[in-house]
């Protein structure tokens, strides 16, 4: 376990990211096209926006992503880990 001092923070705050960089996350794994259908779906579901996230949102949405069984609840698991790198 890491300790406190040597925890990254998630992102800068007020950052946004792009649908893009989430999609990015998703695509190797699932394809380009079924990523961005799972995050625009998602994204309206939880009543966000289509085109930019704060890593809270972005969070939720892979959150919500998770939940799905298979591979795509695998492949968001793994890509809200990834969420940092995106800062």
């Amino acid at each position: 376990m890491r300790s406190i001092s040597s925890m990254q923070p998630l992102a800068a705050p007020g950052k946004r990211l792009h649908r893009n960089e989430i999609i990015g996350l998703l695509a190797p794994s699932l394809g380009h096209d079924k990523a961005a259908q799972l995050v625009v779906e998602a994204s309206v579901e939880l009543g966000l926006s289509t085109f930019e996230y704060t890593i809270e949102d972005a969070t939720l949405v892979l959150s919500h992503l998770a939940q799905i069984p298979g591979l795509t609840g695998i492949t968001a698991v793994l890509a809200r880990s990834r969420l940092h790198k995106l800062s």
